[in-house]
């Protein structure tokens, strides 16, 4: 009905009207009367139910602002803008009353979007996707022992994946949800006739996921029992997914892992002509002090070295390139031209030959005429291993390796008198002698390489390619490098000599053959027995290891460089690692549940409304307004019970039928789709329903009540500080308990925790959800605008958006609620990797025996080695320039006593690898420095005496003290300016802009006369024109220290490997400084750095300065020419940290002493000859030796957790302080169309909305509250004075109240309970006051008033 029509009802009805008249009807009557005091023209008071319905009157929906500003003059005349007809007492009206002859069939244009099929479909596909995925993941861990070994960060990842998943469908899952129940009652009405427990008072959004099914199923919807129960299931999957993978430890017996191939044999026969003496050197070192093998070096070969990433205890055997050489022997005659004395040297003229060669070979040694001449014996031993050719030519396959055994026996009486004499002829001979005249071979062929833990265990001979040899390099190469090697001063040491394990029989060696003993004393534990070398296959079997041992060394130093091509391979794995497993269990269930879901998803597919079913979204109280403004029995049923609880609501429409429908406008010829209404149901019978009596306090809303949060902020406190000791007890006890591997007992500790936290998110969830559903009515309370009352929506958006409208709006209350259940299931998440099970090792207390010390003198003990060999400078060399690891009980500049593992208790399993820890006291150098600038050096150039080159450097150091070596003293240094090499091979030309370095030995006098201090002096620079006679000093710099030993505690792990004891390198030791003192350990002054691996350069380096350029802790070599400050200081720390390292070996190597056999407790200094005792740990992380799996708490996880919960905690109290009172705000929960429709019923917004407001959009609904300044009404929702219209009691009489033309005998204030519009006041006026009809007539009505004007 229009404004127009309204506005003529005034002009036609008469002043007064018998009360028992019947009130004529109007085609264009509302379905509810004006108010007195209404925003629009007062209406007929006339019962209209639809444009066909000749049903009897009734009441129409009170209008709270007509209420209190009704204007009636005494005589019954309306002085407003109609006059007012008296009302019949209204009759009752039942459903079957209810014409429906005019309703029309209307296709609907809205249903919930998530409800829609495309949209369940897709629900439909991401779960059997992740059904799919999970089946996919447990197969590939079943299959693989696990998924894969991973680091932290991928275990957290790993833990966090399907959990975040699932929460994500579950929020998202949550609108279809909520969707499905809001939605059920008005899909039910659509559908015909239904009691109104079904569709009115139906309130499934405030049940239970199970309450919610039960009654859903009961009620025969479908679509919510599907919708509800799918959500439950995925909150139970969401718990159950925390312990979907787990780190376990397994056991992986063969399995294929990814290599990196580091090296290819790729060089030449020149590259092994220049390989050094580095493989004489390591050759040394292995056999004197049994250091392990270099990398990519084995007894027999040389092989590509590789790495792979695998867990710590893994065994890894990838196929690659070997290289092994031999020899090719056959037995020769042996004939003696002769035996000379020449100038001291004895010489047995040897010829060796064979049908196809003949080699003279002589066999000379020093110690033959010194050992007879002596008074010893005349008779002994000899052996040879070197290089000679067949006829003396050069050629190539002339070549041979010769082998020698024999015994000799020299004429005393024809020794010369005087050993100092001429050359003479000795009478003697070779009593017996085997030889063997020698091809090398050698082939390249694929190998199978075992490694644990980085330590080679085997290299075999693979089926996989027949062998092979280089294009670039024939075998003789290889001898000629092996040869070569020889040319060291080391070498000589070991030459001329009888080993110290053959002592005290005459057995004259050289150097290789020294080896080659010493390599069959160590591989079988004893030397051969003399005798046997007699014999050809045992002569042969000893030369024949030793040379391809030997090989191996040199292939694996010349022939191998850095892979650039592809490096990656693979390689079988035998593990026992921390894997990431599917728990099987895990994984059925959860299957399990997507499928169950997906089977509901369908069905709720299937049951979904395929059309619209409404005019516009019910989410909203101007929506829900809208669709009831023509409902005139829902509003006259609920007229006063705004303010009522559930009951009495219930009460008014309970045993009635309703359903929904759209009734065509009056008039054919009218646009717009007709009238939607909620017909059925029926009228009061007693006049005016009662009306509920003010109050300022309702029952509390779910979730909100003070004890609930009370008790959830409890919990929350309690969590973190449980947390927070749980955390310290496991770090305490070594973790929470034992547990197993089995993949059930991982459930229990997190799912447990899952579950705990799971309800705790549903509470602040829910509690969330109710703050947001009463979020408009908090604010009509206060009183607010069309945008942050009537028409927001908060229960059906998501959380960011919901914070986004909070924060537009400042709702402290609702952005608090939603920002802590935003963050809530991240408790869910983090709680996945809270608990996990580790490898905790056992330890015990226990001992460690020294059983050597370092000794103040320089005494020889016993031997059981070569001690005149140098050893420390032999380990020093292939520390720096041979890769290899530190020998045992030595570490960088650090020392070790020899220990032994002592008393460990009886209940304890000792397996092969265990870790110890202790306090031990180790000796080292320091050195007292002085670093001197060129401005203190002093040079002199001197050119040699058969040229005018310049050949040699003197450097003075002004203020350096003399020493006691002549000219070469303290303050002087002299460095030749030619190049030179202690290495066999071609010798680079010398750089113009060579740089120098030499360190030299200078021991000086404290000036008692007996006391000596270890001094060195260390020189270096760079020269200009180098080689010529216009050499310079471009820059040079000096450093002087004094060393001495010192002595200081040490907390070390070693890693005792079966016989084997190391520093364990993850762990290095950390010294205690505040122990340090001077200690008398003395120092071995024959140190020499000529005896250190020397290698060929451009420069004027001796040995010591070459590694410090070349070594794997190289300094710059440019590095020497520079004088700036930062530079210096970098050259002089690198120099004495080197010298320090080297020191160290020696002090390991010449001046370690047994101790005594009775342990002492450890409190004298580590120079005492007595062994000491220290206290020990012992650490075993082998779980069949007695390590134990148990349950930790993860520090990262708790801090995480505890952060989520202290932030949850604060955002849940702002919550709860902006809205300290909500048991203020309604009086029941409005999430039913009844209980909204009771607050808008007594409003006076169905006095603004114009005709077919429920087809319009929310912006067009928003034009009817807006007066003619276009400045929109406020809102509230608040008790308001209405009057309460009374008929006279059957057979009574009274007296009209003054201002009554109802016809009513008296009329009476009462109180509701209502939403209602503000008006603005028009021009100049305020709330409810203004200048009248155009003040007050919003844009909406204004092409509905007729006679638009002022009124006079």
């Amino acid at each position: 009905m229009s404004y127009q029509d309204y506005a003529e009802l005034g002009k036609s009805i008469q002043p007064t009207r018998s009360p028992a008249t019947p009130v004529p009807r109007l085609r264009s009557d509302r379905p509810y009367t004006g108010s007195m005091a209404s925003f629009s023209v007062p209406r007929r008071a006339t019962l209209h139910t639809s444009s066909s319905s000749s049903s009897s009157d009734s009441l129409s929906p009170s209008n709270s602002v007509s209420q209190k500003g009704g204007n009636s003059s005494p005589t019954g005349q309306w002085t407003g803008v109609s006059d007012r007809t008296p009302r019949e007492k209204p009759k009752h009206l039942d459903l079957a009353e209810e014409k429906k002859t005019n309703l029309i069939e209307l296709e609907l244009p809205w249903r919930p979007f998530y409800l829609r099929r495309r949209i369940l479909a897709s629900f439909s596909a991401v779960f059997t996707a992740i059904a799919v995925s999970l089946g996919a993941l447990y197969d590939q861990s079943h299959r693989n022992s696990g998924l894969c070994t991973t680091d932290q960060a991928g275990h957290y990842l790993s833990r966090y994946a399907l959990t975040t998943l699932l929460v994500i469908a579950t929020s998202i899952w949550n609108r279809t949800d909520y969707q499905a129940r809001s939605t059920a009652p008005w899909i039910r009405l659509s559908k015909g006739p239904a009691d109104a427990e079904k569709t009115l008072l139906l309130d499934y959004v405030t049940m239970s996921y199970p309450q919610a099914v039960v009654r859903a199923v009961k009620n025969k919807d479908f679509v919510v029992a599907c919708t509800a129960a799918v959500a439950l299931l995925l909150r139970l999957m969401v718990v159950i997914s925390t312990g979907f993978i787990t780190l376990t430890l397994v056991v992986m017996p063969s399995t294929t892992v990814p290599v990196m191939i580091e090296t290819v044999f790729g060089m030449n026969g020149t590259d092994l002509a220049n390989a050094g003496a580095l493989a004489f050197f390591t050759m040394a070192g292995l056999q004197e002090n049994k250091i392990p093998f270099p990398d990519g070096v084995s007894t027999r070969y040389a092989y590509q070295r590789f790495s792979a990433d695998v867990p710590q205890g893994s065994t890894v055997k990838p196929t690659v390139d070997g290289f092994s050489a031999g020899l090719d022997c056959e037995v020769a005659q042996l004939t003696l031209g002769g035996i000379q004395y020449i100038q001291g040297l004895t010489q047995f003229n040897t010829t060796f030959f064979t049908a196809e060669c003949n080699i003279t070979m002589p066999v000379s040694s020093e110690r033959f005429y010194t050992a007879v001449a002596s008074g010893g014996n005349d008779t002994f031993y000899f052996s040879r291993l070197g290089t000679g050719s067949c006829g003396n030519t050069t050629r190539a396959d002339d070549q041979r390796i010769v082998v020698v055994f024999g015994e000799e026996k020299l004429d005393s009486l024809s020794l010369p008198t005087d050993s100092s004499g001429g050359n003479a002829t000795l009478n003697g001979g070779i009593r017996q002698s085997m030889q063997l005249l020698c091809k090398p071979i050698y082939t390249i062929s694929r190998v199978d390489v075992t490694k644990k833990d980085d330590i080679l265990v085997s290299v075999d001979p693979s089926p996989e390619q027949p062998n092979g040899t280089l294009s670039t390099m024939q075998a003789w190469d290889l001898a000629e490098a092996f040869s070569a090697s020889y040319d060291t001063e080391l070498a000589k040491l070991y030459a001329n000599t009888t080993p110290w394990f053959y002592q005290p029989q005459d057995v004259n060696v050289d150097a290789a053959m020294y080896l080659a003993l010493e390599l069959q004393l160590k591989r079988a534990g004893s030397p051969p027995p003399l005798a046997s070398l007699l014999d050809p296959v045992n002569l042969e079997g000893l030369a024949n290891d030793y040379f391809q041992q030997y090989a191996a060394l040199l292939a694996s130093k010349a022939l191998l460089r850095t892979n650039t091509g592809s490096p990656s391979t693979t390689a079988t794995a035998s593990t026992t690692s921390e894997r990431l497993v599917v728990n099987p269990l895990v994984t059925k269930l959860v299957t399990i549940l997507l499928g169950i879901s997906v089977v509901l998803i369908v069905t709720a597919g299937l049951q979904v409304p395929k059309k619209g079913f409404l005019p516009r979204n019910p989410g909203t109280i101007m929506d829900t307004a809208a669709l009831l403004a023509n409902s005139r029995n829902i509003l006259q049923a609920l007229r006063g019970a705004g303010g009522a609880d559930m009951a009495t609501v219930r009460s008014r429409l309970a045993g009635f039928e309703y359903y929904t429908g759209v009734e065509a406008y009056e008039r054919s010829a009218s646009k717009g789709s007709g009238y939607f209404k909620i017909l059925g149901g029926h009228s009061p019978q007693d006049g005016m329903p009662d009306y509920v009596e003010e109050t300022d306090k309702f029952p509390h809303p779910s979730w909100l009540h003070p004890l609930q949060r009370v008790v959830a902020f409890l919990l929350v406190i309690g969590l973190i500080v449980g947390l927070d000791l749980s955390l310290q007890a496991a770090k305490d006890n070594g973790g929470l308990g034992d547990v197993g591997d089995d993949t059930y007992y991982h459930i229990l500790w997190t799912v447990i925790p899952a579950l705990v936290f799971s309800l705790l998110t549903m509470y602040f969830v829910a509690a969330a959800f109710t703050v947001r559903t009463l979020a408009p009515y908090a604010a009509l309370r206060r009183g607010a605008s069309f945008e942050e009352s009537i028409s927001l929506d908060l229960a059906d958006r998501s959380t960011p958006m919901v914070l986004y409208q909070a924060a537009r709006f400042r709702n402290l209350a609702v952005g608090g609620a939603s920002l802590a259940a935003l963050l809530a299931p991240l408790f869910i998440i983090f709680s996945a990797s809270l608990f996990k099970a580790v490898t905790i090792p056992v330890t015990a207390s226990c001992q460690l025996l020294t059983r050597d010390f370092f000794s103040q003198n320089l005494g020889l003990p016993d031997p059981t080695s070569c001690m005149d060999c140098q050893n420390g400078t032999v380990l020093s060399s292939l520390i720096l320039d041979g890769n290899i690891s530190y020998p045992s009980f030595t570490y960088e500049d650090m020392v070790f006593p020899s220990l032994t593992l002592e008393n460990v208790p009886d209940d304890v399993d000792v397996p092969p690898e265990l870790m110890v820890s202790a306090t031990i006291p180790i000796a080292r150098a320091s050195m007292a420095c002085r670093t001197f600038l060129q401005s203190d050096i002093t040079t002199n150039l001197t050119s040699s005496t058969d040229s005018d080159l310049i050949s040699s450097l003197r450097v003075i150091l002004l203020g350096e003290a003399g020493g006691e070596d002549g000219p070469n003293d303290g303050s002087t240094i002299t460095i030749s300016t030619s190049p030179k090499s202690g290495t066999t091979g071609n010798l680079p030309a010398l750089d113009p802009d060579a740089f120098f370095g030499t360190g030299a030995h200078r021991p000086i006098s404290l000036g008692n006369g007996t006391a000596r201090v270890s001094h060195w002096v260390w020189v270096w620079g760079q020269l200009q024109n180098a080689g010529t006679n216009q050499a310079s000093v471009k820059s040079i710099s000096a450093l002087a220290c004094n060393e001495t030993m010192e002595q200081v505690n040490v907390a070390t792990s070693f890693k005792f490997m079966g016989p084997g004891i190391t520093i364990d390198p993850a762990n290095p030791p950390m010294p205690d400084e505040s122990t340090v003192f001077t200690t008398p350990i003395a120092i071995d002054g024959t140190l020499n750095y000529s005896s250190l691996i020397a290698l060929s350069t451009p420069h004027l380096l001796d040995p010591f300065f070459t590694l410090l350029t070349t070594s794997r802790f190289a300094t710059p070599l440019t590095d020497l020419g520079t004088t700036t400050p930062a530079t210096l200081e970098s050259v002089t720390a690198a120099i004495t940290t080197q010298h320090k390292l080297i020191r160290a070996q020696v002090v390991s190597a010449r001046n370690r002493r047994l101790t005594s056999k009775n342990p002492i407790p450890a409190t004298t200094a580590a120079g005492n000859a007595t062994t000491l005792a220290f206290p020990a740990a012992l650490t075993i992380t082998d779980l069949a030796s007695g390590a134990q799996r148990r349950v930790i708490q993860d520090t990262t996880s708790t801090r995480v957790l505890q952060a989520l919960l202290a932030a949850v905690l604060v955002a849940g109290a702002a919550s709860w302080l902006a809205h300290a009172k909500p048991n203020t705000i309604l009086p029941r929960s409005p999430t039913s169309i009844a209980s909204v429709a009771a607050l808008v019923a007594d409003g006076n917004l169905f006095g603004l909305l114009g005709r077919g407001a429920e087809w319009l959009e929310t912006s067009e609904l928003h034009g009817f509250f807006k007066d003619g300044l276009h400045v929109t009404m406020g809102f509230q929702l608040g008790w308001e004075k209405v009057r309460r219209r009374r008929r006279d009691a059957p057979g009574g009489t009274g007296e009209s109240s003054a201002g009554s033309g109802w016809g009513m005998m008296a009329v009476e204030k009462d109180q509701v309970f209502a939403v209602s519009a503000i008006r603005t006041g028009g021009w100049g006026g305020g709330e409810n006051v203004g200048l009248g009809m155009q003040a007050r007539v919003g844009l909406g009505q204004r092409g509905h008033v007729r006679d638009w004007g002022w009124r006079t």
